[in-house]
């Protein structure tokens, strides 16, 4: 997974997420890290998230995303 500017993946074994910069070539850390998550990946988080999220599995979860999981302490599984 290779994220889009404004979207956040782990990339490396950098327990920090990683975002593009401005323009989409150049990877940086972002401001959110595993600690952040409990723990969860992007692909995790959206594992469990209501909906259809086939833009998030190929670019990395959205700003959105990653702070409802962390406001909301993630959502619950679905049977």
């Amino acid at each position: 997974m290779h994220p889009n500017y404004n979207h956040y993946a782990l990339v490396t074994d950098n327990p920090v997420f990683t975002t593009s910069a401005k323009g989409g070539k150049i990877l940086v850390d972002s401001i959110y890290t595993i600690a952040d998550t409990n723990g969860c990946s992007c692909e995790q988080i959206l594992d469990t998230k209501p909906g259809d999220d086939i833009g998030e599995y190929e670019h990395g979860c959205t700003n959105g995303t990653m702070e409802n999981w962390i406001t909301m302490g993630g959502w619950a599984i679905p049977e």
